[in-house]
């Protein structure tokens, strides 16, 4: 599958236990379809809402994506949500 093709999928919104942790979700097999486990530049949508994020390797093979507040704002979501995730490279 090429980084090319977008990678759609439902995911959890959740924070760390930590105070000021940011909200993100998990990307299932982003390695895999982005062919890296380095940061990787994306574009798409949450739900219907476009995004241009830095999905950040987790250190188990994976990657997350951050939700920014206005982003959850938009949304009317919070952790906990499920959010419908579609995600391609922005690399050119």
């Amino acid at each position: 599958m090429s980084a090319d093709t977008p990678l759609v999928f439902e995911a959890e919104l959740r924070t760390g236990p930590e105070a000021g942790a940011w909200t993100v979700f998990d990307v299932p097999g982003s390695a895999a379809h982005f062919g890296t486990r380095r940061p990787v530049r994306v574009h798409g949508t949450l739900d219907e809402v476009p995004v241009q994020i830095t999905l950040m390797p987790t250190g188990n093979g994976g990657h997350m994506g951050s939700v920014k507040a206005a982003t959850r704002k938009a949304l009317g979501k919070q952790a906990g949500d499920r959010v419908r995730v579609s995600i391609a490279s922005a690399a050119p």
